[in-house]
């Protein structure tokens, strides 16, 4: 028992190791991509159902109460979390700052009438969602971000190819490959480490 005792040295190694780690843990990540994915998800193939039954205007317009949905929860899921937090990981910020442009890029292309036009916008989101997971990914050396990244990115150049309505699947593959996949495996990859 007396050689398990640690030197001053070794004890300031592993808690500088410990902290390093801390502040590199993508902790918020993983709902948000979850959650956002699963509903734009959700917003796609909506709009695809409602573009092959021929249903109105205002009717389509219902698909878009995902949106302050996924707003209202990820400001509860923020305040819950903002409470438990004692200090945030270097990451999100990241994650804060990479993701949040990305939906800035998305509203202010949305603001453009002409931009709107439904193949040319799921093509947008799609390689903005992927240009996004690539960078999160590869700062924080995330495989499945990066590969989903690419994997949306290149979709991104196929869907204004497809027939319409078929882009809303694509575009559906294309944020399923950026989000909800990467989402669900660092999920999966935090409760691991939490459980190890």
């Amino acid at each position: 028992m007396e050689n398990d005792q640690l030197n001053p040295r070794e004890s300031l190694n592993i808690i500088e190791n410990a902290i390093k780690n801390a502040q590199h843990e993508k902790d918020g990540a993983a709902y948000y991509l979850v959650l956002w994915g699963s509903l734009i998800i959700i917003f796609y193939i909506l709009n695809y159902f409602f573009e092959i039954n021929a249903v109105s205007h205002a009717t389509k317009s219902w698909a878009t109460l995902v949106f302050p949905l996924g707003g209202l929860l990820s400001y509860l899921h923020s305040r819950k979390t903002d409470k438990l937090e004692v200090a945030k990981p270097l990451n999100d910020r990241l994650f804060l700052y990479c993701w949040g442009g990305t939906a800035l890029c998305i509203g202010a292309w949305f603001l453009i009438p002409t931009a709107t036009k439904i193949d040319n916008y799921t093509a947008l989101i799609a390689m903005v969602f992927g240009f996004a997971a690539f960078i999160t990914g590869g700062v924080t050396r995330f495989l499945p971000s990066i590969v989903g990244g690419i994997i949306s990115i290149l979709l991104s150049g196929i869907i204004p190819l497809l027939a319409f309505p078929n882009h809303y699947w694509a575009a559906a593959i294309a944020v399923a490959a950026a989000c909800l996949i990467p989402g669900i495996l660092l999920y999966s990859t935090q409760k691991k480490n939490k459980n190890a």
